[in-house]
């Protein structure tokens, strides 16, 4: 049986540890970079050192810590930066937002926005499937690749039956659930890549997430 070509490449990055992940098919080198947080030049040495070719950014959500890297690497790479729209106000506020929580002068740049208006993106040999995760942002989503049985939630779910925060002022407490049940749809042996911290599988968290709510 063949080898699985494709990889996840899991970089922490910025004050507020976000995941970055590079997702490449190791034979034609095609490859994705989802949530570069705020290091771009380091994103961008990693993908010249592994020899692949970016296609996209993807951004699971707008806030500051996941795509401050993004303007730098789509102009290194002249690649499109695909976010769901509903989340383009946090991009407005972007370096605010930033200079607020990291205590620093903000030099990064908004990158170019494109919509994410399919449920599917293609990028040469990788597709991902797009599910509308609400709730921690309006516009949240999680990107399924569903080659390598792999989940990137962003800050939707995490390892450990930690969810994402509902306490911001767009933030809906029962849109986030919702959103999660859709992604206990999914398969027991899908690995979930978090925005933060560790990986989990589907079927951890659903038990996790489950016990937690029959105790309540």
């Amino acid at each position: 049986m063949s080898k699985n070509p494709y990889q996840v490449e899991t970089l922490s990055v910025g004050q507020l540890a976000t995941n970055c992940y590079i997702v490449y098919d190791s034979i034609t080198r095609d490859a994705v970079v989802i949530d570069p947080g705020d290091d771009g030049n380091f994103i961008a040495e990693k993908i010249v050192g592994l020899q692949i070719h970016p296609h996209a950014i993807l951004l699971t959500h707008g806030h500051f810590d996941h795509m401050l890297g993004a303007y730098e690497l789509q102009k290194i790479f002249h690649i499109p930066v695909y976010m769901n729209i509903k989340d383009n106000f946090l991009v407005k506020r972007l370096k605010d937002s930033a200079e607020y929580f990291l205590h620093r002068k903000i030099i990064e740049q908004k990158p170019v926005i494109t919509t994410i208006s399919e449920k599917k993106l293609l990028f040469g040999t990788l597709i991902f499937t797009v599910i509308n995760c609400p709730g921690h942002t309006p516009g949240g989503v999680s990107f399924v690749f569903k080659n390598a049985n792999t989940l990137f939630t962003g800050d939707t779910i995490f390892a450990h039956g930690y969810i994402g925060r509902t306490d911001l002022s767009y933030s809906r407490p029962l849109d986030l659930s919702v959103s999660i049940q859709k992604l206990f749809t999914l398969p027991d042996r899908y690995v979930i890549y978090p925005g933060h911290g560790s990986c989990s599988t589907i079927k951890e968290e659903r038990a996790l997430y489950d016990d937690k709510n029959n105790n309540k």
